[in-house]
């Protein structure tokens, strides 16, 4: 009897482990960042001063508004309400118990980019 049970013991086993590998290999992966924010410090401070950078020099001023609305759409950013002259398109990733937060903003003058901000910032309950 101890024999048998030992072995449905370890067949037990061998198909939980099996079941997690399986479980493991389908469940959804962290969400991928858009190019513009790939590889930031692991520190939000520090992660949001090397994000407001990247935008700095992916938009200097002169850079046309169309360009900007354009890039950021084909990396997921969503254009939000415009207030006067200020644009801005945020990024929402939810990275349990947290959300990823990535905003930029510009300022606009004849259709051009005068002026970035950018910020980037985690939301936890």
């Amino acid at each position: 009897m101890q024999r048998s049970s030992l072995i449905a013991a370890t067949t037990v086993i061998a198909i939980a482990l099996v079941a997690l590998q399986v479980w493991n290999r389908q469940r959804p992966t962290e969400p991928v960042p858009p190019p513009l924010a790939r590889n930031l410090p692991k520190d939000v401070p520090a992660a949001d001063r090397e994000f407001k950078a990247r935008v700095r020099l992916r938009f200097p001023p002169g850079s046309p508004d169309a360009a900007v609305v354009r890039e950021l759409a084909a990396e997921g950013f969503h254009l939000e309400a415009g207030r006067g002259a200020w644009r801005s398109a945020s990024l929402k990733r939810a990275v349990y118990p947290c959300n990823v937060i990535w905003r930029v903003r510009w300022r606009t003058n004849a259709g051009k980019v005068a002026e970035t901000g950018a910020e980037y910032g985690l939301k936890c309950p």
